[in-house]
């Protein structure tokens, strides 16, 4: 027996932790301002309603016929993992002063140099995944993962971690769902050793050692605990609309201009003026402001749905794009802003950098059916796979 994780599981997972689990313990905690009996009933009752129209969407998904098509032949992942990597190191030293000065913070001037050193993260890794799912295999002992692991230590020694947390993830559900389900015990290491990192980077952000113990405990308590001030400050404040256009996600497609060039991007993250002191912004409150009551059904419907289709076509493309969409259910859904969760993980991340790449490398097999890529620019060669000259470079770089 093992698991699979999939996208209702993880749904469930985020969903208990950030939306139950804190409205248990804050009720009779007098750092909190509690919010009106009234107000915490009817939370409980459209929490219920969402939940339960993401499975109605969900089983709608299920009644789907999927005719899978014939995956496409792919090549040159290897040139495009090397201009990536140029692009990652070459990044990294012209501000390796910012990135590695002093603890980690959020404010504009972060966000101009951690911002693309994240997108670079995200895109090796959709390299390394895409080319795998294409060659319908699951191997990571290879120079795309390794490059992805390599600048993933870089990025976490700069104090990020939702990127990676996502991307290891991503490779569970992929494994679980697509090649073997997990074995229970497998899981609970994994998610132990996973909880051991998540908590370490905390402590590397704050940027001191000194209670490091408690402070490593402490920061894993208090994830969802802190994330829910948001959620308090709402339902004190605030009323949901029964139905909103979602006018601030449709804003929030700013976030897919390029930190390099469109800069400054703190001004259009807007948290509709509810509070969180702790940088997390509640996604109840982003839910209640972009759809509504019935909207926020609507969308639960249409993401259930979509998911289940989405698991089941089980294609070259839709398997990347499926697992890095899911990773993302499991926390950064429920504690980013959507302009983060929604638009930057799974539309830019997942889905735009999946049809990219795979798209791409389905065009230069087109164009030169006969070719073999290594890493490297030069070696490119437009001769038969059997040519004994080409070894040499085969070995040097890989097959792409």
């Amino acid at each position: 027996m093992g698991a699979e994780l999939n996208h209702t599981k993880l749904f469930s997972f985020g969903f208990l932790v950030y939306w139950v689990i804190p409205m248990l313990i804050v009720v009779d905690d007098p750092l909190f301002s509690t919010p009106t009996p009234e107000r915490v009933h009817s939370y409980w009752w459209k929490i219920a309603g969402i939940f339960a129209c993401f499975f109605v969407g969900d089983f709608f998904g299920r009644l789907l016929k999927y005719n899978p098509k014939p995956a496409r032949p792919t090549k040159g992942f290897g040139p495009l993992l090397f201009v990536v990597s140029t692009a990652f190191a070459s990044f990294v030293v012209l501000k390796r002063v910012e990135l590695f000065s002093g603890p980690y913070v959020v404010d504009a001037s972060t966000i101009v140099v951690r911002g693309p050193i994240a997108a670079l993260s995200m895109l090796l890794f959709m390299i390394a995944i895409v080319r795998m799912s294409s060659r319908e295999e699951f191997d990571l002992r290879n120079i795309y993962f390794g490059m992805f692991l390599f600048f993933a230590v870089v990025y976490l020694a700069t104090g990020g971690r939702m990127v990676i947390v996502t991307c290891c993830i991503a490779l569970l559900i992929y494994y679980s769902c697509y090649v073997r389900r997990l074995k229970l015990s497998s899981l609970a290491l994994m998610g132990t050793l996973g909880l051991l990192v998540f908590g370490a980077i905390s402590i590397w952000r704050i940027g001191t050692f000194q209670n490091s113990v408690q402070t490593f405990f402490w920061t894993l308590a208090t994830e969802s605990y802190y994330t829910s001030l948001s959620l308090l400050e709402y339902l004190n404040h605030y009323h949901e609309p029964l139905i909103a256009f979602p006018s601030q996600l449709l804003a929030d497609f700013y976030n897919l201009v390029p930190t390099f060039i469109a800069g400054e991007k703190l001004a259009f993250n807007n948290s509709f003026g509810v509070s969180s002191p702790f940088g997390a912004l509640h996604s109840y409150v982003s839910w209640m402001q972009n759809f509504g009551i019935f909207g926020s059904f609507l969308f639960a419907i249409a993401l259930g749905f979509w998911l289940r289709w989405l698991r089941a076509r089980n294609t070259s493309i839709s398997r990347p794009i499926y697992s890095v969409v899911v990773a993302s259910l499991a926390m950064t859904f429920w504690r980013d802003d959507f302009s983060i969760s929604v638009v930057k993980m799974m539309i830019e991340n997942a889905i735009l950098f999946s049809l990219a790449i795979y798209y791409y490398a389905a065009l230069i097999a087109e164009l030169f059916p006969k070719a073999t890529f290594g890493l490297l620019p030069f070696q490119v060669r437009l001769l038969s796979k059997g040519d004994r000259q080409f070894r040499i470079f085969q070995f040097l770089g890989g097959r792409s």
